[in-house]
């Protein structure tokens, strides 16, 4: 019942997501639809950006090696949680390490400690491109820029998909809800607790 309960106000509050399961995830909800001179990178390969890749497109540094993308959140967020859609060919051990910082990171990434790393081989075998999609969960940890250094092994430094983009909710720093959500919100959980008061009376 709790689970179906949870349902019907996320559903109320219009945070039911519809997922494709093949299409590319945002990296971060606080880091999807900034300026565009919020987002930044090292190298980009023409006909890519880090923008495009923290919007669910794809960014290529062009050549191999660490690379990164950042994205100024305009504030700090505390995030707990990075969607990230590896991208390589041919298919290769990948390495990708997650940063948050109140200053801007760029080349200086050295010299803090990644909230979060992760690695893996991407794609079975082969030249042809693959891409894998792989939930990172970390820590709660907060920062103004999110900077995601990724190494792509023997394939070009790159990250995301050209498929549609996919929304999801930060578990930890929820998007503030406009007021008359929080009005609805405020009235389920007033329902839900005389429901509750009224069968454990009965």
């Amino acid at each position: 019942m709790p689970n179906k309960n949870l349902s019907l106000m996320l559903a109320a509050l219009g945070l039911t997501l519809a997922v494709d399961v093949n299409a590319a995830p945002i990296i971060s909800p606080f880091a999807a639809d900034l300026a565009s001179g919020q987002y930044s990178a090292d190298l980009t390969y023409p006909g890519t950006s880090a923008q495009a890749a923290f919007n669910g497109g794809v960014w290529n540094a062009g050549t191999y090696g660490k690379h990164w993308i950042q994205a100024d959140m305009g504030a700090s967020q505390t995030l707990s949680k990075v969607v990230i859609t590896a991208a390589v060919a041919p298919a290769t051990n990948a390495q990708y390490w997650i940063y948050l910082s109140n200053s801007a990171i760029g080349n200086s990434y050295n010299s803090l400690t990644p909230v979060a790393t992760f690695s893996d081989w991407i794609g079975t075998s082969g030249f042809g491109p693959h891409f894998e999609t792989h939930e990172i969960d970390f820590a709660a940890a907060s920062g103004r820029y999110l900077q995601i250094v990724a190494y792509g092994g023997s394939s070009w430094t790159a990250l995301g998909d050209q498929k549609p983009r996919v929304d999801w909710v930060e578990p930890i720093s929820q998007v503030p809800l406009p007021p008359a959500s929080l009005l609805m919100l405020s009235g389920l959980l007033y329902t839900l607790r005389r429901r509750l008061f009224v069968s454990a009376k009965v």
